[in-house]
């Protein structure tokens, strides 16, 4: 039977055994972009990583390598992706581009006018045969039209030229301008897209010619609502109605500025900068925005949310840092007196403080008298100080350990250091060690005033505490 029990039992037990943690196993690649150009260089947006781990996990993965980024030769090219101590092959297909042609869509252009994206067909030639019609990307050089006669148009592409001929002719008369533009909605102080209009001129003889120096009334518009854009060419005008929102922000750019922050414990919200991206390309800076939770939980990073408004967020890492000893070779110091006797406070501070970081005064006798008197000493002598920071924000690293060098007339053992809120009773003692005779370390939970106290009846006092300890039960 108890043969039975025990195996019965030990399933139980490796249950709740703590799993071991997902080790990554492979990495996967795939590209999902298009047929490149030999010279390109690779958009690693196009490259859909992925990470896999030993409990069956998937992971995309941004932060990735590569032995190469740019396309060398026509057809297959191998890449090596590298992922911590993985790797996969990737492979991209190229064309070579040969020549590129250029044809203007009309022979003559008046004097003044100029060669838009859609005057021109630009074809980029493959050595396999095909060609493809380029919709961006190309220059166009001399596409104003600046004399009467003949006018060479030079179109580059990728380290390739070609030229097309066309007629420059003497401004005619315009009798009406027809403007055409899908887009009639714009966001305050944003810049008018000149691409977004075709205008054409149409002239005496009802010819027609599409206009590229066309003037705009307004660049931008800075109030809202409805609004009048007039466009111009030589003579002519036509007023076309445009509704203008208000400028609304489109994204969010936070960092952490600040020191690692032991765990357990919040950081500061100080030490986040947080810009607000807006669509009319402005970038402001904000402090209203709001955090999932400031406490650090992590040793190393931790991800943390911002938010702005009820739309907008984003990610920031802050590193979070593991509580060390007590370290007296870096410290803050100060010294506190009563008139006649002077002790010096040490405190053990985090290397990222500063060493003037705390600060104290002394505090008169009289003022502490109240508070002595509540302790029932009859005799005894006591040193007053404060306790603050020079910096409000640097109270968030308390507790921290201090040291205290009493005077002469102070031993370790008969002496103690005691909390006291508003100067007239006690709030609580703190525990000690004693690290020599003249010397007792202590951990200050919270600022504010203290009170140094030597007396011989201590001994009689803790006495009295542990007798009453044990008298707490029946």
């Amino acid at each position: 039977m108890a043969t039975v029990s025990l195996l019965r039992l030990q399933p139980l037990k490796a249950a709740y055994e703590e799993p071991a943690p997902a080790k990554l196993t492979y990495i996967t690649v795939e590209y999902v972009g298009t047929i490149m150009d030999v010279g390109d260089t690779i958009n690693l947006k196009d490259l859909k990583v992925q990470a896999i781990y030993s409990d069956g996990s998937k992971d995309q993965v941004e932060d990735f390598t590569m032995t190469g980024y740019t396309i060398e030769k026509e057809g297959r090219n191998d890449f090596l992706v590298i992922y911590e101590d993985k790797s996969a092959k990737v492979s991209i297909m190229a064309k070579k581009i040969v020549g590129i042609m250029a044809n203007p869509n009309k022979n003559q252009y008046s004097i003044g006018n100029r060669l838009g994206v859609r005057d021109l067909t630009v074809t980029v030639l493959y050595s396999n045969g095909s060609a493809e019609i380029l919709k961006e990307g190309y220059e166009v050089v001399n596409d104003v039209i600046s004399h009467q006669g003949r006018h060479d148009i030079i179109v580059r592409y990728k380290g390739f030229e070609t030229s097309c001929l066309v007629g420059g002719v003497i401004q005619r008369e315009v009798k009406s301008l027809v403007v055409q533009c899908e887009n009639r909605t714009i966001v305050q102080n944003t810049p008018i897209n000149r691409d977004d209009f075709i205008v054409t001129a149409i002239y005496e003889d009802l010819s027609s010619e599409n206009i590229n120096t066309f003037t705009l009334s307004n660049e931008s518009f800075t109030d809202t609502g409805k609004k009048k854009l007039r466009i111009s060419y030589a003579n002519a005008y036509k007023d076309i109605d445009f509704e203008v929102l208000e400028n609304y922000p489109t994204g969010l750019i936070a960092s952490y500025t600040g020191r690692p922050v032991i765990v357990g414990r919040e950081f500061r919200l100080e030490d986040i900068a947080v810009k607000v991206k807006y669509f009319n390309g402005e970038i402001v800076e904000t402090t209203d925005f709001s955090v999932h939770s400031k406490k650090i939980r992590y040793i190393g990073d931790n991800k943390v949310g911002v938010y702005y408004g009820s739309r907008l967020s984003t990610e920031i890492i802050i590193p979070g840092t593991e509580i060390d000893d007590p370290d007296f070779d870096y410290i803050s110091e100060f010294s506190a007196t009563n008139g006649k006797l002077s002790c010096s406070v040490k405190t053990a501070i985090p290397r990222y403080l500063p060493t003037d970081c705390v600060i104290s005064k002394s505090i008169k006798k009289t003022v502490l008298k109240k508070a002595f008197k509540k302790l029932g000493f009859k005799k005894g002598e006591y040193i007053g100080f404060t306790y603050e920071f020079v910096n409000d924000d640097d109270e968030l690293e308390l507790p921290l350990t201090i040291r205290v060098t009493l005077p002469d007339k102070f031993d370790a053992e008969h002496t103690r250091l005691y909390h006291t809120p508003n100067r007239k009773t006690i709030i609580g003692c703190t525990n000690k060690t004693i690290i020599d005779d003249h010397t007792i370390e202590v951990v200050i939970f919270k600022t504010g005033s203290y009170m140094l106290v030597y007396s011989e009846e201590m001994d009689a006092e803790e006495a009295l505490e542990e007798d009453e300890a044990e008298n707490d039960y029946i």
